[in-house]
């Protein structure tokens, strides 16, 4: 519990290293999860090392992330009555890359990236991701190398998730094996469609540029047939095409599948309506790699990434939690998707305020006493040798750019 917490805790402060929740395991901040029977944590504590801590980390299963990460859905979810779109639930695709740096079990699992420069310093980790469309939360997540397609990742977030909800996703994910990924899960699509895709699946090329409403049967073709456990029938859905027009713009045409059939209880243009919205996932990935700097990841194996990634947004749905039941409570606070940077803001003040006040409303944080903090500081500058690291080759830059930044006041953030 306590390490669990602490993964966590590492993403609500500005440093992320293993020192600073050690630190602050030390000043009291994980005392109120002890029994009342034991000392306190701080006290039992004695070394300032991280090495227990990180293999702690270490032997935390991967599996336990992904469960934490599920039941956090169903506990909100089970808070709000409102929820939902038709009666179902509306979930957001969508992938990005996070950098890592070339230790050796990171380059090991995961492929290196090259530019028209040649291959790069940082490696990159695919991670998909699947949003809550009402109250912005993950639901689930999956991460793996860039050769690994984004389509692969998120059926396997599909095939383990709740029946009875509605993906929507943008033209990577509309092919084939995503529609059949989600019927062989009990729930529906929202897919686009790209342009030569769209006009296999139409049957008539007129139709691509006619606005309608179109009950299409789309069979596999013989890329589709590669995949295992692809169907040998078609898939029986709807293709809805539309034209964007904006001032000073081209008109732009707009194709989309979805498997639910009943154009009057899900009319083509709320269809088109809802699509619209799917632009708040790419917002919520700019903010996650912002707010909770989730673009670059300082993790030496492959287990380490993997978990990285999914308790970077486990602090999300307590926050989210916490503003929905305000509302409910009459306390003024709206409903939205934490899509904004002041709510990540907010949410961390609000994280780190309610932990140290949820049992004991006398309970303040306190830092160590200075004596304590000096023996910690003479430990820590006793000559040892500092652990070699994997330098970017434009170390000397980045030095130049350290030294010009000490002049300045305040976080790395603010001084860049």
């Amino acid at each position: 519990m306590v390490t669990l917490w602490y993964m966590i805790f590492q993403r609500l402060t500005h440093d992320h290293t293993l020192q600073a929740a050690v630190s602050d395991l030390h000043s009291g901040g994980a005392d109120q999860l002890s029994s009342k029977q034991e000392k306190p944590l701080s006290r039992r504590i004695q070394s300032l090392a991280t090495t227990a801590f990180s293999n702690a980390r270490m032997r935390i299963p991967l599996n336990l992330f992904s469960d934490v990460l599920g039941a956090q859905a169903q506990d909100v979810w089970s808070e709000i009555r409102d929820g939902r779109w038709h009666g179902l639930r509306v979930l957001l695709l969508d992938g990005t890359q996070i950098s890592l740096r070339p230790f050796p079990d990171i380059v090991k699992h995961f492929a290196t990236s090259s530019n028209q420069n040649g291959q790069i310093y940082w490696v990159l980790m695919r991670v998909v991701a699947t949003f809550c469309l009402h109250t912005g939360m993950v639901v689930s997540s999956a991460a793996g190398s860039t050769v690994v397609p984004e389509q692969t990742l998120a059926c396997q977030q599909i095939l383990k998730g709740i029946a009875g909800c509605l993906y929507l996703g943008d033209r990577n994910f509309g092919v084939f094996q995503m529609a059949q990924c989600v019927l062989t899960a009990n729930a529906h699509c929202l897919f686009r469609m790209s342009e030569p895709r769209a006009k296999k699946v139409a049957g008539n090329s007129a139709r691509l540029h006619c606005p309608g409403d179109y009950l299409i049967s789309w069979s596999p073709s013989r890329d589709d047939l590669q995949h295992d456990g692809c169907w040998q029938h078609a898939l029986n859905g709807r293709l809805i095409v539309a034209q964007y027009v904006r001032p000073g713009f081209r008109p732009q045409w707009i194709y989309l599948f979805t498997t639910l059939l009943d154009a009057s209880v899900y009319p083509a243009q709320e269809l088109l309506e809802l699509y619209g919205s799917r632009w708040q996932v790419e917002l919520n990935l700019r903010y996650l790699k912002t707010q909770m700097d989730l673009h670059q990841l300082e993790c030496k194996t492959k287990d380490m990434a993997e978990k990285e990634s999914i308790q970077l947004v486990c602090p999300l749905s307590p926050y989210v939690e916490k503003k929905q039941s305000g509302w409910r409570e009459g306390t003024g606070v709206s409903i939205k998707p934490p899509s904004r940077v002041g709510d990540y803001r907010a949410f961390r003040v609000y994280s780190h305020r309610n932990y140290y006040e949820k049992t004991n409303n006398n309970s303040v944080f306190c830092l160590p006493c200075p004596g304590r903090l000096l023996v910690g500081v003479g430990r820590k500058s006793s000559g040892r040798q500092i652990e070699r690291r994997y330098l970017c080759p434009k170390g000397s830059a980045c030095a130049r750019l350290w030294r010009a930044r000490a002049r300045f006041r305040g976080a790395s953030g603010g001084s860049r």
